[in-house]
């Protein structure tokens, strides 16, 4: 007799054989998300952790994160990269042409000066 929340031994036994996995995304998704990342290499299996070469590193994962991937080893295996991590690098606009004309100051009823925007002269 199985109970549904004890995990099946020949799972748990093929990912220990596995070479490539793919690593299991915690927290939120966003609709049309794929839960798993990968595939990515095997450096050594342990009891419930996993030594994976993720993005030129060696992270330590889970057991409970893991899916074993099945990859076609006849040609090259493409492993993926980690998932960026981040804020997006910025551009920097590039400055617009100053004007040669000279550009009057004025000043409010506080003392504060006023400029106007370029995109409205």
């Amino acid at each position: 007799m199985t109970h549904h929340c004890a995990p099946r031994s020949t799972d748990q036994q093929s990912l220990k054989d596995a070479r490539f996995v793919f690593i299991r995304r915690d927290g939120h998704r966003g609709p049309l998300q794929r839960p798993y990342d990968g595939p990515f290499q095997v450096i050594s299996a342990g009891d419930k952790t996993f030594r994976i070469m993720v993005g030129g590193r060696e992270e330590v994962i889970s057991i409970d994160r893991l899916k074993q991937a099945h990859v076609d080893l006849s040609g090259p295996v493409k492993l993926a990269l980690p998932p960026r991590r981040g804020r997006p690098p910025q551009r920097i606009p590039e400055k617009p042409h100053s004007r040669t004309t000279q550009q009057r100051s004025q000043t409010s009823g506080a003392g504060r000066i006023i400029l106007r925007s370029p995109r409205f002269l």
